[in-house]
């Protein structure tokens, strides 16, 4: 059987004790004017999976993710030396850990 679940309904399914993301990018309110940190309407509702309890884990860069709204919310940055990626500046390359 395949489902075909977000991020969220995902959650509420399986209830899972840790949430791994990789280059996610985060949901705006396409009925507002766009932010200035981007993202999209298709983006996850990263703020919501923090709201379910659920530590959450990121991997991303700071160029790109590093303006994403729930920086804001108490978490630790790791810099791994074997992470590395096609984004323009790799060596920014880190893992973003929420814990609840």
């Amino acid at each position: 059987m395949h489902l075909k679940l977000d991020a969220l309904d995902a959650i509420a399914k399986y209830q899972p004790d840790v949430v791994v993301a990789s280059w996610v990018t985060q949901w705006i309110d396409p009925t507002l004017p766009p932010p200035e940190t981007g993202g999209n309407a298709w983006g996850v509702k990263e703020d919501e999976i923090l709201a379910t309890g659920c530590e959450y884990i990121l991997i991303g860069n700071q160029k790109v993710h590093g303006d994403k709204k729930i920086m804001a919310e108490p978490h630790q940055e790791f810099s791994l030396p074997f992470l590395r990626s096609r984004a323009n500046y790799p060596a920014l390359d880190r893992v973003w850990v929420w814990n609840s």
